[in-house]
């Protein structure tokens, strides 16, 4: 296992004759991965074959996946979710996790819990839409004009003099993982998918004053204060 490996999974691919590889995968194969539990969202999911170096159309394996991205995902996984491996819009084969490396895949709610915080989910965005704000896990969501989603979160730091561009680059991170969770479990902001991408916010509030640290939009980070 390398420290980018997210998951163990047993996989079974396809025959030939099922649609599935005329030949053999090698390991370190990187087909597209959709979890059937979260429809719609795909990752490309490099598959290390344990034990051996390649497998037939038909063979069962267990392999370790390394993810290269987790929009949708993170926090929304469980032992024994099933998935399906592509090429294409062509399934080649299926899989199911059997052990978690990376723990920010695997949910940690209740199935009530799931359910109360979608509810708040859609209450904070359909709020946004009218000015409103009702904060979502320590975050604020908020809507600029064109639709662009701002998510705003707020340092844990005690004193302003204590944040680095280090510990404010980790936090505001958090913040975009976050709201990467969220869209895994509901489908309320697929109103804003042709609209700007969102851009997130780092801020530290005294409870007098909310003070802007710094704002990601894609990779990018735009610093407004001097740190």
């Amino acid at each position: 296992m390398t420290k980018l490996t997210d998951f163990k999974a047993l996989l079974t691919y396809k025959t030939s004759e099922q649609g599935g590889r005329s030949t053999n995968a090698v390991s370190g194969y990187r087909p597209h991965i959709e979890f059937d539990n979260i429809p719609g969202f795909l990752a490309s999911g490099a598959q290390k074959f344990i034990n051996q170096e390649s497998v037939e159309p038909g063979e069962t394996v267990v392999a370790e996946i390394a993810l290269a991205t987790y929009y949708g995902i993170l926090r929304n996984l469980n032992i024994d979710d099933t998935f399906k491996f592509c090429e294409g819009k062509n399934v080649i084969g299926h899989g199911k996790i059997i052990e978690f490396y990376n723990k920010k895949l695997q949910n940690t709610y209740t199935s009530e819990e799931i359910k109360n915080l979608k509810k708040r989910i859609t209450s904070a965005v359909n709020l946004a839409t009218t000015g409103g704000v009702l904060l979502i896990q320590g975050v604020k969501i908020s809507i600029r004009s064109k639709d662009q989603l701002i998510i705003t979160g707020f340092s844990r730091a005690l004193d302003l003099g204590n944040i680095t561009k280090e510990s404010a680059l980790m936090e505001i991170q958090e913040v975009k993982n976050l709201y990467l969770h969220w869209i895994g479990l509901t489908n309320v902001f697929e109103k804003f998918t042709n609209s700007k991408p969102p851009k997130f916010v780092l801020s530290y509030s005294d409870s007098k004053v909310g003070i802007g640290i710094c704002e990601m939009s894609r990779s990018n980070i735009n610093w407004l204060i001097k740190i």
